[in-house]
């Protein structure tokens, strides 16, 4: 058996996504995750519910074995066009079930012109056989 890691972005569940559980078996296509970086393993998947993996998006079904909600903290952009994710600082919290909808509220954290938000959830998806 094969365990996947496979980040499901918080838009794609709010938009398309089907909520689930630790232990069910779900089929997703899913593509690589250029986000990928300090915290998440190389290879880690993403699923992609819009057409948005690109020509190595495949299915891929396997056992839900664990969930993580994402939360990253952002930082107001020097030029001031927004906020831009804050390398390095990720931040995992299991949960049993994935929620369909996400808070876009900002707690604050870290000073001023810094918040930390959910940002999707990192799953471990078994697959038998690889």
């Amino acid at each position: 058996m094969t365990v996947w890691q496979v980040v499901y972005a918080d838009w794609e569940m709010e938009c398309c996504g089907t909520p689930f559980s630790v232990g069910d078996e779900v089929t997703w296509t899913v593509g690589p995750y250029d986000g990928a970086g300090p915290g998440l393993p190389d290879g880690t998947l993403r699923v992609s519910n819009h057409s948005m993996g690109g020509p190595d998006a495949e299915p891929l079904t396997g056992r839900v074995r664990s969930i993580q909600v994402m939360t990253e903290e952002f930082m107001e952009a020097p030029d001031g066009s927004g906020c831009e994710p804050v390398p390095g600082r990720l931040g995992l919290r299991s949960v049993r079930s994935c929620p369909k909808w996400f808070s876009r509220e900002a707690d604050g954290a870290g000073g001023p012109g810094q918040d930390r938000r959910a940002t999707g959830v990192l799953v471990a998806l078994e697959r038998p056989g690889g």
